[in-house]
């Protein structure tokens, strides 16, 4: 899609045997993505958030904790939303896709299926409650303003 000459990016020969999920655009010219490696034996499975530029520079955006529980959103292009943690440390975090910090959304709740409005500015997830349903709930890209 687009106009001009295609360009193919050459990403790290270490990725090789990575999965890459989760594709989403970040800014004008780059792409953000969830790459899983390791064999999942003894602690080795690692799962993070990293960015491609047109160029082929690549950064990592975030480095999840607990790599079993990921699940990436859409992009806002300023910022993705990631489900981590277990137990009393799950929640949702939003990762800028420039510089900036991670900013924790939610906490101690099962939330999931992160989605950002057109603007960037809220944040609209899935939370199971207690009754054995789950609801939406929305939340402001400060991490403030949570309702359902």
């Amino acid at each position: 899609m687009g106009k001009g000459p295609v360009r193919r990016v050459t990403l790290p020969t270490s990725w090789a045997h990575s999965v890459f999920a989760a594709l989403a655009w970040s800014s004008a010219n780059g792409l953000a993505f969830s790459r899983t490696y390791g064999n999942g034996k003894a602690g080795t499975l690692k799962n993070e958030l990293d960015y491609v530029d047109a160029q082929g520079a690549v950064r990592i955006l975030y480095r999840n904790p607990t790599p079993y529980s990921s699940r990436r959103s859409p992009c806002s292009r300023r910022r993705l939303a990631d489900r981590v943690g277990a137990g009393e440390g799950r929640g949702l975090v939003a990762v800028p896709t420039g510089l900036g910090r991670v900013t924790p959304l939610t906490t101690k709740h099962f939330d999931s299926d992160p989605l950002w409005s057109p603007d960037g500015e809220w944040l609209a997830f899935m939370r199971a409650v207690p009754r054995g349903t789950q609801d939406v709930w929305l939340v402001r890209a400060d991490a403030t303003g949570l309702r359902s």
